[in-house]
């Protein structure tokens, strides 16, 4: 998202080194001031992790 070229990051990345390559590829795109880098290290997950995640989530949360 980004709005006066300020441009926010959210999500994951699987590791550390992909999430700084996204930041840079970021930092360089034109008219992007400032950076708010929000990504976060997820890990390698599967579909299927995610999955099961998201329906454990719903039982638990009603």
């Amino acid at each position: 998202t980004s709005m006066n070229g300020i441009l926010l990051l959210t999500g994951e990345a699987p590791t550390t080194e992909l999430k700084n390559k996204v930041t840079g590829f970021a930092k360089d795109v034109e008219g992007v001031r400032q950076l708010v880098d929000e990504l976060r290290i997820a890990g390698e997950t599967g579909y299927i992790s995610r999955t099961n995640v998201d329906r454990s989530n719903r039982r638990n949360n009603g």
